[in-house]
């Protein structure tokens, strides 16, 4: 498709009071919808609904005010789910050119069809994306019932990014060094704060607040809607070192002007960097899945916030906390990001009571040692002296000691 669709919209809905208490006469409004084009784009339009006769309603829901209040990322999604089902109507049923013979059973057929090598979850946006196409046309040009709004979803089945080690993200930040400045500090930042990638590239010295040590930004899922109030991100003590290090004179302007151009004329080139370093890194991003027509996306450089907030969580930090500082809308989310530290949980379990085979309580509940963080840390260097614990028990239990600070 080579036009626009907002370019050709009609002044006014193809919508009258009268046209919602007579019967829909579909060809009168599409008739009426073609003749406001000027010429060139109508003779694509016709070529385009000739090939593929159900694209017309495409257009008809193009030109509406509904259409009209997407954004253009919104508006392709809902493209792209309307020509698939257009064109498998188009193979599976030649005979049906009206949206009145699409029943519920036509809906589950192209679910059907539609998952064989895609996951659910995409499956399941393709039929969001219809079922408001599909609502749009029956209120504003009447007709048949929205069959999307009685076809179930499928179940998710969507692979959850990783978080990655801090072996992993050492590698990333060693490589990233080698690639200049900015890119280092890309992955620093997003390391140190849990900001996505989007957030990190807009991310200005205005945001930056060095005498408070924290950084302010609106995160960018919820930039566009109105009331959002900032987040207030910690500077880590280390990435306050590093920006300190940047010369005065260049605290204007974005964090990370070249990667921020980058980022603002299209992401495609800067993913396939990122994408590089994370290969030379030995970092598999994609993994294959059964029943996926390709591999699926397992660690990226969103993987860098869910180690952000696990590492807050394992430490102790309250999700609540968590959630304001990465700025999740709700708990729920939070807990999607959390991959919760095996050795936390072993230990949890630990703290359980056990009982005997009469059902008799044969041990306390574990209880948290009390005594000063310096205190335990010298017993323990004691202990490694006389051999009682080994030199990886002294690691990990040093880390503890540490983490509980």
């Amino acid at each position: 498709m080579g036009y626009c669709h907002r370019k050709w919209r009609l002044r006014e809905p193809p919508v009258a009071s009268a046209l919602r208490m007579m019967m829909f006469d579909e060809s009168a409004v599409w008739r009426r919808l073609v003749d406001s084009l000027p010429p060139e784009t109508r003779a694509i339009v016709e070529r385009d609904v000739s090939q593929t006769p159900f694209m017309r309603y495409w257009h008809m829901y193009a030109a509406t005010a509904q259409a009209a209040r997407l954004n253009a990322k919104m508006l392709a999604n809902r493209f792209r789910a309307w020509r698939s089902f257009a064109e498998w109507m188009k193979a599976r049923h030649p005979g049906i050119d009206s949206l009145a013979p699409v029943t519920r059973r036509t809906g589950e057929e192209y679910l059907e069809w539609l998952s064989h090598g895609r996951s659910n979850g995409t499956c399941n946006i393709y039929m969001f994306s219809l079922r408001d196409v599909f609502r749009t046309l029956v209120e504003d040009f009447g007709g048949s019932f929205n069959p999307w709004d009685v076809v179930a979803c499928l179940p998710n089945d969507t692979l959850p990014r990783r978080e990655l080690s801090t072996s992993e993200i050492s590698r990333l930040i060693e490589i990233a060094c080698a690639r200049g400045r900015e890119w280092a500090l890309l992955f620093r930042i997003a390391a140190y704060t849990g900001m996505r990638l989007g957030e990190c590239c807009r991310l200005e010295w205005k945001d930056v607040i060095m005498e408070r040590d924290v950084i302010q930004i609106v995160p960018s899922k919820t930039r566009t809607r109105k009331g959002i109030r900032p987040v207030t991100i910690p500077i880590h003590r280390e990435l306050k070192r590093i920006l300190l290090a940047v010369p005065a004179r260049l605290h204007w302007g974005p964090v990370l002007p070249e990667l921020s151009v980058l980022y603002k004329n299209g992401t495609s080139l800067l993913v396939r960097s990122i994408g590089s370093i994370f290969k030379e890194a030995g970092i598999e991003m994609a993994v294959e899945v059964e029943g996926r027509g390709r591999k699926v996306s397992h660690a990226s450089f969103h993987s860098l916030r869910h180690s952000f907030v696990s590492f807050a969580a394992n430490a102790g930090t309250p999700l609540e906390a968590v959630k304001a500082i990465v700025g999740h809308e709700s708990s729920s989310m939070t807990r999607h990001y959390y991959h919760a530290d095996e050795r936390l949980l072993r230990k949890a379990v630990a703290a359980v009571p056990a009982y005997d085979s009469a059902g008799n309580c044969i041990s306390a509940p574990v209880a948290e040692d009390s005594r000063p963080a310096s205190v335990r840390l010298v017993e323990l260097a004691d202990a490694f002296r006389k051999g009682i614990v080994s030199q990886a028990e002294y690691a990990a239990l040093r880390r503890e000691i540490l983490a509980s600070i």
